[in-house]
């Protein structure tokens, strides 16, 4: 959960339009070893916190 949040924020954050995109991510990584479906953040992503104090 807290990888797929940091893996997210540059989309969250309007920088890129999917994880993907964002040169510097651990992402390409993650999908690389299979931690991560090829397609992770294109469709739905699971719901997101506004901000870390929302729980």
């Amino acid at each position: 959960m807290h990888c797929d949040y940091i893996h997210y924020n540059p989309v969250r954050h309007q920088l890129c339009q999917v994880p993907q995109d964002w040169q510097f991510s651990s992402t390409h990584r993650f999908m690389a070893q299979g931690f991560y479906p090829p397609n992770w953040g294109m469709n739905d992503i699971t719901e997101m916190p506004n901000s870390i104090w929302d729980t």
